[in-house]
């Protein structure tokens, strides 16, 4: 498993525009080397927001419409029109940046799932705790 240090909170910070945030998240996980998978879930807040947009299937097509939205509107419009939270509207574009570079890497769709690390960590120590 591999872990990289950026969020949707921190790259909404740095970054000046989505295009710079989108090169950032290239650059993040630039060392990363995908296993094969045939599946990857999506959790978390920026996942579940994006699923409001273009739903729960994310592939290269729909994170392509998702920052294509999340360029054009600002975030009370997107809270406004998918429901999303306003603060979280807020950082969405940068969030959307990673599920992209994310969904690329993998070369699989991202199904977003409700549960969140929290839920994965603690099947995970049950899953342990039965070994």
């Amino acid at each position: 498993m591999t872990s990289v240090d950026l969020g949707s909170v921190r790259l909404t910070a740095r970054a000046e525009d989505l295009d710079h945030a989108r090169a950032e998240a290239r650059e993040a996980f630039v060392d990363v080397v995908a296993p094969p998978v045939e599946l990857a879930l999506a959790v978390g807040g920026s996942a579940r927001a994006t699923r409001r947009l273009v739903g729960a299937w994310l592939g290269e097509a729909e994170l392509a419409e998702a920052l294509r939205l999340v360029e054009m509107l600002d975030a009370r419009a997107v809270a406004r029109r998918f429901g999303v939270d306003r603060a979280r509207a807020r950082i969405l574009p940068a969030g959307v940046a990673i599920l992209a570079e994310v969904q690329h890497r993998l070369g699989v769709p991202l199904h977003v799932c409700d549960g969140g690390i929290r839920e994965g960590a603690v099947l995970a120590t049950v899953a342990a705790l039965a070994a």
